[in-house]
């Protein structure tokens, strides 16, 4: 696919609120600075001609304007003017109904390309705007085929992703946002996840109640920040690479994932699975749990690898942890070949006898594990993950997701299974599947408290610098526990792997005493948070693992893509 440089820009600005004439003149003189340095789209803020905070339909209703209308008249001229594209956030109202929407629209030389109307709005909007009823289209232009999201859209990874899927090359995002230290690592994850650049306007700023946080930001298709502004009026432009798309490693599983278009938290969760014996919630509970970072390599067989693991359950168990999961192929080392996958093969049926001694540490310390291996089932071999309880082996989960290499060695899995333990119900990732957003959604829908990753993934964090000192911190697993309400036990080797390792909470973004992690310079060890997964006794869980508010919000009306087979 040919790959071409685009410069673009996020124009960061502070919109007047209900200043809509002097809103329309900045944004129009920014644009015109924009095209001068030589940028060839322009992104605005959402809301961006008249501020964002309004009451109700009557508030904002002198506001509002049909599409095209004077306001995208205006911006399409200027357009046309400079031979630019521009990405413009207003409330629109359409003229058939008189229903109010927030809108982006794709304005270019040739006039209005198209528009998008927020499907994921945020709790400020529904008091004027309907939710977005045009899914997420993708426009052709001579720059590419780009798609629009709007701030709230970029919590959830289903419309990047959707776009993905559709053809996007280039995404764009007026937002709003605000809480957090801005380029948010939700922005970053949905660059690194699709393989596609994202410009990310912020406004900055206080309207009313609200401090925004400016951050606006180009990302590139590896999560990387290229430009950055942290606060003020102005320009971030970078130049980006449209069309080449990111390789990836690891096929998606469509065929698995229609569950994706399930709504299963719009009812109480706790009457919800407790309709059916087989989906009724495990009571929860407070506990340590603890995930391990190991170096790879090291054990020389497998005698050898079981007294390390041994080692691990014994220390741990003792200090109170009563889940504890390893990294991937622990038991049986990292496999490179067929040839050592046959070799280091453990059969289905004696899993639990090579596993005995560690059994029984598990029922000593009352403690839950998960550690995997390559397991063969007649003449298939498996990359495995097995649940270790005091009453013994529970169950199994092979990969589903399997990467080049590992497809040279072993069969995939063709199920997501939960396991549920009196403290929760346990998703099961492996390698790298904490990479794809759709198997950790899955497992939220599905009830999951707790998502363990036995990992074997390289780069899942790093910094982004905010352009005043300060840096934010993007880590995928913590990404994973904020957009999923669960905890994330995310145990990855050291070395060249990175390391990482660490246990995420749901508020880990915010609150720092909901995490505990690893960087790979501590090399090998393991990492313990107490963990909270019981209902409060309300009629409904406040618990946010167990309500999980934006499982709740999400639109699967629009989601098909996500499951179609390609």
């Amino acid at each position: 696919m040919e790959t071409r440089r685009l410069k673009v820009a996020a124009l960061q600005t502070e919109p007047e609120w209900g200043a809509k004439e002097r809103n329309v003149a900045r944004l129009d003189a920014w644009i015109r600075q924009a095209a001068g340095e030589g940028a060839a789209l322009v992104v605005t803020p959402e809301m961006a001609t008249t501020g964002y905070l309004w009451d109700d339909r009557a508030h904002i209703a002198p506001f509002v304007e049909p599409i095209p209308g004077p306001t995208t008249e205006r911006f399409g001229a200027l357009a046309r003017e400079l031979n630019v594209h521009i990405v413009l956030g207003l409330p629109e109202r359409e003229p058939d109904t008189g229903t109010f929407y927030n809108t982006a629209v794709l304005l270019g030389p040739e006039g209005l390309v198209g528009r998008y109307r927020k499907v994921h709005p945020y709790m400020a909007e529904p008091h004027w705007a309907k939710n977005g009823d045009l899914g997420f289209p993708v426009f052709e232009t001579p720059l590419g085929r780009i798609a629009l999201v709007i701030c709230m859209d970029l919590i959830f990874f289903e419309p990047t992703r959707v776009a993905m899927l559709e053809g996007a090359e280039l995404l764009c995002a007026p937002v709003n946002w605000f809480g957090e230290l801005a380029p948010s690592p939700v922005w970053l994850t949905r660059a690194y996840e699709t393989g596609l650049p994202l410009v990310v306007a912020n406004r900055w700023g206080r309207e009313r109640t609200t401090d925004f946080a400016g951050g606006s930001a180009v990302i590139d298709g590896s999560g990387t920040v290229l430009a950055t502004r942290q606060s003020g009026d102005g320009l971030v432009t970078a130049t980006v690479e449209v069309g080449g798309g990111r390789g990836r490693s690891i096929r998606r599983r469509p065929e698995l994932y229609a569950d994706l278009t399930l709504s299963t938290h719009r009812w109480d969760p706790l009457t919800f699975y407790r309709q059916f014996d087989t989906s009724r919630l495990p009571p929860g509970a407070r506990v340590q749990a603890s995930a391990v970072q190991l170096v790879p390599g090291q054990g020389a067989g497998r005698a050898e690898r079981l007294q390390r693991l041994a080692r691990w359950i014994e220390d741990l168990g003792e200090r109170g942890s009563r889940l504890i999961v390893f990294p991937e192929l622990a038991l049986t080392g990292l496999i490179d070949d067929a040839a050592q996958a046959r070799a280091e093969a453990i059969p289905a049926g004696q899993v639990a006898s090579v596993l005995e001694p560690l059994l029984r540490l598990c029922g000593r310390h009352e403690t839950t594990v998960l550690l995997g291996g390559v397991e063969r089932d007649g003449d298939a071999h498996f990359n495995a993950a097995w649940l270790l309880t005091p009453e013994g082996l529970q169950g199994t989960y092979r990969k589903t997701h399997l990467t080049d290499d590992e497809r040279r060695w072993a069969t995939p899995g063709n199920d997501l299974p939960f396991f549920d333990r009196p403290l929760g119900r346990i998703g099961v990732l492996m390698g790298d599947e904490i990479r794809l957003p759709e198997p950790a959604r899955l497992h939220a829908l599905r009830g999951a408290d707790l998502l363990a990753v036995l990992g074997a993934a390289r780069r899942v964090y790093q910094y982004a610098e905010t352009g005043d000192g300060r840096r934010v911190l993007w880590h995928l697993a913590r990404v994973r526990a904020r957009e999923n309400h669960a905890y994330v036990l995310f145990a990855n080797y050291a070395g060249a792997f990175g390391g990482g390792s660490g246990v995420f909470g749901p508020d880990a973004y915010q609150d720092p005493s909901d995490e505990a992690w690893l960087g790979a310079e501590q090399g090998e060890g393991a990492v313990t948070l107490q963990l909270d997964t019981t209902d409060t006794g309300t009629p409904g869980p406040v618990n946010r693992v167990r309500r999980k508010p934006f499982i709740v919000l999400r639109e699967p009306t629009w989601y098909d893509p996500l499951v179609r087979p390609r």
